[in-house]
């Protein structure tokens, strides 16, 4: 004997799925598994700019350094 499913259980699986793979809370964690690493990224850059030496004679201090060395 087959067995026995309601009218509509086809039509609601499929919208459920349809629903749980192409829905909203899937492009919601898409857009943050893009944006949290790119806002990552962009506070690295600006770090390092921050604490890159920007001084005119900086660049021969490290020169000096290198030829005492």
């Amino acid at each position: 004997m087959p067995y026995k499913t309601p009218e509509s259980f086809f039509e609601d699986n499929r919208r459920r799925i349809l629903k749980h793979t192409c829905g909203e809370e899937r492009r919601v964690k898409n857009r943050l598994h893009i944006i949290i690493p790119t806002v990552l990224a962009a506070a690295a850059l600006l770090a390092g700019l921050l604490f890159m030496p920007l001084e005119p004679g900086g660049g021969r201090d490290l020169l000096h350094h290198r030829l005492l060395c």
